[in-house]
């Protein structure tokens, strides 16, 4: 994060602005509502999912303590897209673990998909998601 603001920020400067214009899609936004994506890899993913018919998860959403990239809160079914760019550190590698155990420990169904499941060789990756998403 380039100057460290939080969802936690935005919502007490919201606090502050009842009235403020844009105030409920960026309410909407924060709460994973609004399909947001943060990556080209999440948007590949959001775009394979509709060409395949799939459901279109929440993305970059608050579960549990932590954001996750997409959630299918009515399947029990978190995803976490993994690009080396973003998860090349010690800090992210934990931080992608304890995601990982919170998804599991409320009860959900975890995957992790890398590049080249979105790019070059789908057809396991949606052969699962379908499975999932029934």
């Amino acid at each position: 994060m380039l100057y460290r603001t939080t969802p936690a920020h935005v919502d007490a400067v919201l606090s502050r602005l009842p009235n403020a214009r844009g105030r409920a899609k960026l309410e909407r936004v924060l709460k994973g509502e609004v399909p947001v994506t943060l990556s080209k890899l999440e948007s590949g993913f959001l775009k394979l999912l509709r060409e395949e018919g799939l459901p279109v998860p929440n993305t970059n959403c608050a579960a549990g303590a932590h954001r996750v990239d997409c959630r299918w809160p009515e399947h029990r079914l978190t995803v976490e897209l993994d690009s080396y760019r973003f998860h090349n550190s010690r800090y992210s590698w934990a931080k992608d673990r304890l995601r990982e155990r919170e998804a599991r420990a409320d009860g959900d169904e975890f995957r992790r998909y890398a590049w080249s499941d979105v790019f070059e060789d789908p057809s396991y990756m949606l052969e699962e998601l379908r499975e999932l998403l029934r």
